[in-house]
């Protein structure tokens, strides 16, 4: 009975073992894993991403080409036109002829900032030049032209002055004092050079530009003919027949608009000359020469 059960055991686990074979799959036997999740979704994206570098190449490859053509007809396009805009007291031929630029010339052998600086150096009164290429070899060059709004004296010369103190010419005072410019005496001045700006020893001479500043917004612009500015602690004016003593340049503006008041008072009426000394704002005085 013993050696019965035993045996049906035996047959019971053989069986087991044979359906637990079954359910394997042993090597060798030609059938592959199951591939694992998402495994087949893989090639997909690699394909996509490729297709992604090579679309940007192509768009690269693109620009450089479209870079190489325009830059080669560039350097072919020849100067047809050369077209001068802008308002200057000069003649276009002069401007014209100094800027150089002739037809047949190849556009890409234009020197533009040589061009713009050449002609603010030979044209005083022009205070800004801007060279432009078009297509089809058409080249304009555009100015704007600078007043001058005072004179000053420099070693023995006159030069007449831009509102920003640019020196734009050399002639005689008489000149510039019947075109109505304001006569400057100035700080000690370093250099002079007909185009560009005033250059001082001073580094605080800088007020300059700042009183005139001040002056043109005061009641009594119209009627300065001269300003002494040679020192920042002791300006004065002309003003019509009276001298107006400024003194140092703080408070500059409550000084000039107590000098304007002044000028109103009723003992300067008539042909009085007279000396208006506001440098002390709190006790301004008139004196009669």
């Amino acid at each position: 009975m013993l050696k019965f059960k035993n045996f049906l055991l035996k047959k019971q686990k053989n069986k087991a073992r044979a359906n637990d074979s079954v359910q394997r799959t042993p090597a060798g036997s030609g059938a592959p894993p199951a591939p694992p999740a998402g495994a087949a979704a893989r090639p997909g994206r690699h394909r996509k991403a490729s297709r992604r570098i090579l679309t940007a190449l192509a768009a690269l490859l693109l620009l450089l080409l479209i870079w190489g053509i325009s830059t080669l007809a560039v350097s072919l396009i020849r100067v047809r036109s050369v077209e001068l805009t802008g308002s200057h007291p000069y003649s276009d031929r002069e401007i014209l002829s100094r800027a150089g630029i002739e037809a047949g010339i190849r556009v890409n052998k234009i020197d533009r900032s040589g061009v713009e600086r050449d002609l603010l150096r030979e044209f005083t009164y022009l205070s800004g030049v801007k060279v432009k290429t078009g297509l089809f070899g058409r080249v304009r060059i555009f100015v704007e032209a600078d007043t001058a709004a005072y004179y000053t004296e420099i070693a023995g010369e006159y030069f007449a002055l831009s509102q920003d103190f640019r020196l734009l010419e050399i002639n005689e005072a008489p000149v510039f004092e019947s075109a109505g410019l304001i006569f400057v005496s100035l700080p000690k001045i370093k250099t002079a050079i007909l185009g560009e700006h005033v250059a001082y020893y001073d580094a605080t001479s800088g007020f300059v530009p700042e009183l005139m500043e001040e002056l043109e917004n005061s009641e009594l612009f119209s009627g300065i003919s001269r300003v002494d500015a040679s020192d920042r602690y002791d300006i004065s004016l002309k003003y019509d027949r009276f001298q107006i003593k400024i003194g140092a340049y703080r408070d500059i503006g409550l000084k000039l608009k107590i000098a304007s008041q002044m000028t109103k008072d009723e003992v300067l009426r008539g042909d009085v000359d007279a000396i208006l000394d506001v440098s002390d704002t709190a006790n301004a005085t008139i004196r009669f020469k």
